[in-house]
């Protein structure tokens, strides 16, 4: 994209003690899926007031329009009468200050003051990888990439976290990844091996991808991985201390044999699609009484069996991400298609919506919501395909993963409180709020739904409190690491 619509600065001459660039074109080429190069490149459509060298307006000064600073740094006490753009700069707010349209700095740095008034949105993005280059005839903005590393080696040299469940005990992994960085479409190749000690067994994953640009990436997935359907409750490393600690695991598995061929958008903000044609071949697994800490190691909960068989199915989904730590919606659909009239043992149709959204209410409250539907469209789904849920982190009342089945419908509406006013924003102490509810059912059953009330403190990331089944008057502790649902959707 060429911009060059440019508008001079006149008639502040000696208010702008570093004067304004003047009848210079600015370039600049958005990234695809990137928001903020998106709204760069429209802000660049229309006509604007450019400065490139450090500026001051005095508070009896006004500047009528857009202005975009590159750059430089600007320090406003006066009024501008239109948006401010500011990319690898600095933008001062002094009080009395006044922006009728937006602020927005990407880049460099923003300092506002409570005394000065902006009547837009402001948005600051102080590490987005945007920079400024002087060329012939004006300026230049361009990406600044991260240089990709020909080999990586995953976590801590190579180490993950390890993770304990009632199937396969301690897992310990190690992964690499190689990358091919001077071919075209950057291919690369990502190795990681799992050693399950319950089973004393190998499992691992091999995934090879092209990059031919940064919305389109494609390739292939070979494994062999213990599997489950309850990521959506919480993380793999708070279900293993759960089940460490107190025997609590909130997952049922599956061990699965699995080839997937894959187009998609890479994950990042916006909508990111995604196609994979998949084979897997699903068995059984059996819990055992592995270590807890407190408990009782020989009453451990049954891993229900899966209807051992092959699958072909293709599957689309379509997720919508915020960026990250950003109030909004992130949320993901998916439907699963398979015919045994093609290949495999099994013919279903499985959709699936998972959703969070998060909005700030006032005085650094937050109102989070989050839903979890999931169910047979067409055909009957194989057991490797249920969900579902109870006990800890979604209804504690009940015991963990009570109610499950092909059918799931699961809800949640969470409020926060700060009670520490000086740090609202780190959320260091909150009082919250939960509604639960949710049901699970086959085919020609009627759903019933369950409901549990949890008034918890949260502090940090720990949250404890104590829940209550409306319709018994059920009362029961509930102490979890992170009450915050991240629903099972990657929010970069």
């Amino acid at each position: 994209m060429r911009n060059i619509r440019h508008v001079p600065l006149a008639g502040l001459a000696l208010a702008l003690s570093a004067g304004a660039a003047s009848a210079q074109e600015v370039r600049f080429e958005p990234r695809s899926g990137e928001r903020t190069d998106q709204e760069i490149a429209r802000f660049l459509e229309g006509p604007y007031q450019l400065w490139t060298r450090d500026t001051v307006l005095a508070p009896e000064q006004t500047v009528r329009g857009d202005v975009l600073v590159l750059e430089a740094a600007a320090r406003i006490a006066g009024t501008i009468e239109g948006s401010i753009y500011v990319v690898d700069g600095d933008l001062f707010l002094r009080p009395g200050a006044r922006i009728t349209g937006d602020v927005v700095v990407v880049g460099g740095g923003y300092y506002g003051s409570s005394l000065a008034a902006v009547e837009g949105r402001v948005e600051y993005r102080p590490n987005a990888a945007l920079s400024v280059m002087p060329e012939e005839g004006g300026y230049r903005i361009y990406a600044v990439e991260e240089p990709l590393e020909p080999f990586e080696l995953h976590g801590l040299y190579g180490f993950g976290l390890p993770t304990y469940q009632r199937v396969d005990a301690v897992t310990l992994s190690w992964g690499a990844t190689l990358r091919a960085v001077n071919w075209a479409w950057r291919p690369d190749l990502s190795v990681d091996g799992r050693f399950k000690t319950g089973p004393a067994d190998f499992e691992g994953t091999a995934r090879q991808f092209w990059h031919p640009s940064r919305s389109m990436q494609f390739g292939f997935e070979v494994e062999r991985a213990t599997r489950n359907n309850e990521g959506w409750i919480w993380g793999t490393l708070i279900n293993s201390i759960s089940y460490f600690v107190a025997g609590e695991d909130v997952r049922d598995y599956y061990l699965a044999d699995r080839v997937a061929l894959t187009v998609e958008r890479p994950p990042g903000p916006g909508l990111s699609p995604s196609f994979t044609l998949q084979y897997e071949d699903a068995d059984s697994l059996v819990a055992e009484p592995y270590f807890v800490l407190f408990g009782n190691d020989e009453d451990v909960r049954p891993n229900p069996p899966v209807h051992v068989g092959e699958t072909f199915s293709g599957i689309f989904s379509l997720t919508h991400r915020t960026r990250k730590g950003e109030p909004g919606l992130n949320a993901r659909a998916l439907l699963e298609g398979a015919t045994s009239d093609v290949a495999g043992d099994f013919s279903f149709l499985l959709g699936e919506l998972r959703a969070r959204w998060d909005h700030p209410t006032i005085a650094g409250q937050q109102l989070k919501a989050f839903v979890e539907a999931r169910g047979d469209l067409a055909g009957a789904l194989p057991r490797q395909r249920w969900s579902a849920f109870g006990g800890v982190g979604t209804l504690p009342t009940f015991t963990a993963l009570q109610f499950r089945g092909p059918r799931l419908l699961y809800g949640q509406l969470s409020y926060f409180v700060p009670l520490v006013p000086w740090a609202r924003k780190s959320s260091i102490v909150n009082f919250v709020v939960h509604g639960r509810v949710g049901s699970a059912w086959d085919e020609g059953e009627t759903a019933v739904f369950e409901t549990n009330l949890i008034f918890a403190l949260r502090v940090f990331f720990v949250e404890g409190g104590v829940a209550v089944d409306p319709k018994t008057g059920r009362v029961v502790a509930e102490l979890v690491l992170s009450g915050d649902r991240l629903a099972g959707i990657v929010v970069p």
